[in-house]
C-alpha cells in the first residue's frame, strides 16, 4: 500500500511554531527596523494563517513579507518615507527613512483590523504569492524598505573585512525579513550556531521547540512498517529535515516531497495562461504520486494508493483525481468539511487507519 501523508498538521504540528515566528518577525520588523512602537500588537494570527492558506507563499518568511507589505502599503501617503535615491541595504538605512515620520500605532491599527479576504482574492487573480502581491499593490516605493532577499549576518561580517571583500559585503543586502523569522523560530543559541552572529535582540528559546508529533511514535512506526509512505510538506527542506531528526522519525519516513519543488502548471498549458495557478492543484498532486511511486517501486491505483490529509483543499484535489482520501480531524468541527471535500473517511487517531491497512 502506498500512502501519501500531509506532514503539516498530520504528522507534525507546525502551527504554533512557524506561523507564530512569521507573525512575531513582522511585528519585530515594524518595531525594530521601522521604529513603530508596540507594533507587534498589529500582527495577528489570522494574518499569517490567511496568507499561508492562500497558497503561493511557500516559505514562512514569505508570509512575514506579505504581512509587512500589506500593512505598510496601506499607510496614508503622508506617513510613507520618500522614494530612496538608492535602495537601502541595512536596517539603519530603513530606520533613518522612517524616523522623521514618527509613525504611531494608531495610524496602522485600522488597516490591521480589516478582512484580508478581498485582498487575497485580488492577489490570487494576479498569480498569487509574492509576485501576485506586488502586482496587486503595485507599490514600487515601500518594497524597497522591506529587506527581503540577500544574506543573513552580512552587516556584522562587513565590519571584519577590508578592501574588495568589504566593498562586496557593503553592497550586499541584509535579509532582515528572513533573519528575524529565523531568530524567533530557532532561538538565540540555534540562530547563532547557524549563522555565526547573534540575534539583533534576545529572543530566548526558539519556537521550533514547540513542534511535536501529533501521534504516538509507536503508531508512526507501525504506519511505516505496514505501508510505503511519502510525506508531503509546504515547509522548507532544511527546516523539515531538522524537525524530523529532532523528533526521531527521520528514518521512518526518508522520502519527503516539498511543495516548493513542484511545478505548479503543466508545461503545455504555460503558454495559454497569463498567471500561474495558485495553491495546490491536480498537476502538483500528480507529480507527488509519480515521485512516490518511483521511490517505492509501487504502481499506484485506486486500490493501492491512499492520501492522508487534514487540509480541505488538498483532500478535494485528491478526491477529484480519483484517489482514496482519508481526512484527519483534531476537532469535531473539522470533520464535516473534510467529508464534503470527498474524504472516504475522517479519523482523529492514526490507529484507526492502521487497523484497516
Amino acid at each position: 500500500m502506498l500512502v501519501v501523508v500531509d506532514l503539516d498538521g498530520v504528522i507534525v504540528d507546525y502551527g504554533v511554531s512557524s506561523r507564530e515566528a512569521a507573525g512575531r518577525a513582522a511585528g519585530a520588523y515594524l518595531e525594530e527596523v521601522c521604529g513603530v512602537a508596540n507594533a507587534s500588537r498589529l500582527v495577528q494570527r489570522r494574518h499569517t494563517d490567511a496568507f499561508k492558506h492562500a497558497g503561493g507563499f511557500v516559505h514562512d518568511h514569505d508570509v512575514t513579507y506579505a504581512v509587512l507589505y500589506t500593512l505598510l502599503t496601506s499607510m496614508p501617503r503622508m506617513l510613507r518615507p520618500l522614494p530612496p535615491r538608492t535602495p537601502p541595504l541595512r536596517a539603519r538605512e530603513v530606520l533613518k527613512a522612517f524616523r522623521p515620520k514618527d509613525i504611531r500605532l494608531h495610524a496602522l491599527i485600522g488597516h490591521s483590523e480589516r478582512s484580508l479576504d478581498p485582498t487575497l482574492i485580488e492577489i490570487n487573480k494576479r498569480g498569487g504569492g509574492i509576485d501576485g502581491l506586488k502586482r496587486f499593490f503595485a507599490d514600487g516605493v515601500m518594497e524597497h524598505y522591506i529587506l527581503h532577499g540577500g544574506e543573513i549576518g552580512v552587516t556584522e561580517r562587513e565590519a571584519g573585512l577590508d578592501g574588495d571583500a568589504r566593498a562586496e559585503a557593503a553592497a550586499t543586502r541584509e535579509d532582515l525579513v528572513r533573519r528575524l523569522f529565523e531568530e524567533f523560530y530557532y532561538g538565540d543559541d540555534r540562530f547563532r550556531e547557524r549563522h555565526g552572529v547573534a540575534p539583533l535582540a534576545p529572543r530566548g528559546e526558539g519556537l521550533v521547540e514547540a513542534e511535536a508529533l501529533l501521534h504516538p511514535l509507536e503508531e508512526l512506526g507501525a504506519l511505516a512498517d505496514k505501508a510505503s509512505v511519502t510525506l508531503l510538506t509546504m515547509q522548507p527542506q532544511l527546516q523539515v529535515k531538522q524537525t524530523l531528526r529532532r523528533l526521531g522519525v527521520e528514518r521512518l519516513f526518508p522520502h519527503v516531497v516539498f511543495e516548493g519543488d513542484l511545478d505548479r502548471e503543466e508545461p503545455r498549458r504555460h503558454l495559454l495562461q497569463e498567471t500561474r495557478p495558485v495553491g495546490f492543484n491536480a498537476w502538483m498532486f500528480k507529480q507527488v504520486v509519480e515521485a512516490a511511486a518511483e521511490v517505492h517501486a509501487v504502481t499506484p491505483s485506486p486500490q493501492t494508493l491512499i492520501f492522508l490529509s487534514n487540509t480541505v483543499h488538498r483532500a478535494a484535489v485528491a478526491a477529484r483525481a480519483g484517489v482514496r482520501c482519508v481526512g484527519v480531524a483534531r476537532q469535531r468541527e473539522e470533520r464535516r468539511p473534510l467529508k464534503e471535500a470527498g474524504c472516504k473517511a475522517v479519523i482523529s487517531k492514526l490507529k484507526t487507519l492502521l487497523k484497516a491497512l
